[in-house]
């Protein structure tokens, strides 16, 4: 696969449609871009689950960076990278 382009998302705090809608606007390719999700996934937001499994269900196109507030959280067949201070 060659990549064109890296998108780097982060900070999405339960705000799912706000993730759809972002991904829908920056014109993603799966083929030819890259997407990168870092930290902040499910606090704050209407539907932190739904955030969870857009970016699980991604996980063949997408890589994932997570800190403290996941940790307590089992994805099978996800792996995340665990960033610790």
């Amino acid at each position: 696969m060659s990549v064109e382009k890296t998108f780097i998302i982060g900070d999405v705090h339960g705000c799912n449609r706000l993730l759809e809608r972002l991904i829908e606007r920056i014109k993603w390719d799966p083929e030819n871009h890259r997407l990168i999700f870092l930290g902040d996934y499910i606090d704050r937001g209407k539907d932190p689950k739904a955030v969870i499994e857009l970016i699980v269900g991604l996980r063949e196109r997408s890589g994932a960076v997570y800190g403290n507030k996941l940790t307590c959280l089992e994805l099978p067949g996800r792996e995340f990278v665990s960033v610790r201070a």
